[in-house]
């Protein structure tokens, strides 16, 4: 008995070495798509020091054989087990995946914020949109066996509390679930249409004669896109999302002016389909200013937004000369001092994200 035991051990000892050394020697790739993240390199190893120990451990996580395929059967496993969440996610019916709402933990910060900026601004006009989580606008999605924040109630309660214009726009996305996706299935962002419902509830509320979604030629830009939701849920065998362009019909031609360069366009065409998000607007960058140079008017409104925006923004264009564009989490500069060098800016609107308040609140500097 002993000695079959001795073999056993020996075959598992050389099973387990076996697959150590071909995780080793098997081809590495550098980027991982489905993650949309880079992977750790190998480093020379030194049994003296924790960080080369740490680095090696990061990095056979990294390169384990069969890594994506056995996360996902892991999640898999836990879903037959009734657990219906990874890592913030809700994995829903339908291969949707929702992200968790979260609390905002400084409502009453973000309310001084945004009524002592009114006060010091208040001949403009100022409004407020608050972008729900999808699971907000659409619960039929989440699974059954899941408590989800009640991220309306908060809205609301912030939207009362404010002095200048608030702008829900949970009722208008619900309304549109009828003919549109108002969001990704793989991603937290709204889509295209959602986007145009945003933009629409604005027009509305400002007395701004709304473009028709009818005078948008509309233009599939990628139908394998895998969102910012998957490299938490390891589904990376779920159905992958659509991208669409809109494109007004009437010519609208533009000059937008980022930090380093000049565009004619809003559209990023090298975006790749592991962050095609970045379709809209490119890259992060702190400051953008757009200017329709076929328009007659010379309005000029400033968009102070986190990256939920991007998308949003195109259809601000079709009503204004100059579309000022600030992001709060990248712009190190006062916000005030923008609006006091450009007086002639007569419209200022919010746009955050819920979900993600707490950051905008920490990094806007008024």
């Amino acid at each position: 008995m002993k000695k079959l035991e001795f073999i056993f051990i020996l075959l598992l000892l050389a099973i387990l070495g076996s697959f150590g050394i071909l995780c080793l020697c098997s081809p590495k790739t550098l980027y991982s798509k489905e993650e949309g993240r880079t992977l750790a390199i190998k480093s020379n190893f030194n049994m003296a020091s924790e960080k080369s120990i740490e680095n090696l451990e990061k990095y056979y996580g990294d390169h384990f054989l069969f890594r994506n395929s056995l996360l996902e059967q892991g999640v898999n496993i836990k879903r037959k087990l009734g657990i219906n969440i990874q890592n913030g996610v809700y994995i829903g019916k339908d291969e949707y995946l929702l992200e968790e709402p979260k609390e905002v933990q400084k409502v009453n910060e973000f309310i001084k914020i945004m009524n002592g900026f009114y006060k010091k601004y208040n001949d403009k006009n100022m409004s407020l949109v608050l972008i729900p989580s999808h699971v907000t606008v659409n619960p039929s999605k989440a699974p059954s066996n899941v408590h989800i924040f009640d991220e309306w109630h908060q809205m609301k309660t912030i939207y009362h509390q404010l002095a200048f214009n608030t702008i829900d726009v949970v009722p208008t996305l619900q309304e549109g679930l009828n003919d549109y996706a108002m969001y990704y299935r793989l991603d937290s962002h709204l889509t295209s249409y959602g986007s145009y419902y945003v933009y629409k509830e604005y027009a509305r509320l400002n007395d701004i004669e709304q473009v028709p979604i009818t005078e948008f030629n509309i233009k599939e830009v990628s139908n394998n896109f895998s969102g910012n939701l998957v490299k938490k849920a390891y589904t990376f065998s779920f159905k992958k999302d659509t991208i669409v362009e809109f494109i007004p019909k009437n010519n609208v031609e533009l000059e937008v002016q980022y930090q380093d360069r000049k565009e004619n366009t809003l559209y990023n065409k090298n975006a790749t389909n592991d962050k095609m998000y970045e379709y809209f607007l490119g890259k992060d960058e702190s400051i953008i200013e757009i200017t329709n140079t076929s328009i007659n008017n010379k309005q000029e409104i400033l968009i102070l937004k986190d990256e939920s925006a991007n998308a949003i923004i195109p259809f601000f264009t079709n009503h204004y000369y100059k579309v000022h564009v600030i992001d709060t989490n990248y712009y190190d500069k006062s916000v005030s001092g923008y609006l006091d060098t450009h007086k002639e800016i007569k419209d200022v609107v919010f746009i955050y994200k819920m979900n993600g308040l707490d950051d905008n609140i920490k990094n806007f500097s008024s």
